[in-house]
């Protein structure tokens, strides 16, 4: 899923499909260690290190995009560059979030609640 604020003051959410095969640079389990990076580029709260990582990968590969895993759960995500996702992407049409009820009933069972912005 995908989750914007486009034209929603409580957010929006739209399935993203990958239309052809991305290649991306794995950076979830060795791949910062074989390129001598620091494993703060990857799973540091501070998002510094990895916005400067991912610009040099971006400037020097033609990759679509990275691969990482999440430093809360350590679950597979992936980071799809602006050049692939015109290309290699289709999105659903964005609903608010408030109009997807399985969404919201998982936010509530969570402790988590939807309210519009300030």
């Amino acid at each position: 899923m995908y989750w914007t604020r486009a034209k929603s003051k409580t957010g929006a959410v739209a399935e993203v499909t990958a239309t052809d095969p991305l290649v991306v640079l794995d950076l979830s389990t060795t791949g910062l260690l074989k390129l001598g990076v620091s494993t703060d580029a990857a799973r540091a709260k501070e998002h510094r290190e990895g916005r400067k990582l991912s610009e040099v990968v971006y400037g020097s590969f033609a990759v679509d995009g990275l691969l990482y895993s999440s430093r809360l759960t350590a679950a597979a995500c992936v980071a799809v560059y602006d050049r692939a996702a015109g290309l290699k992407l289709a999105a659903s049409p964005a609903v608010e979030l408030v109009r997807q009820t399985d969404l919201v009933r998982a936010l509530q069972s969570l402790g988590v609640s939807i309210r519009a912005g300030r």
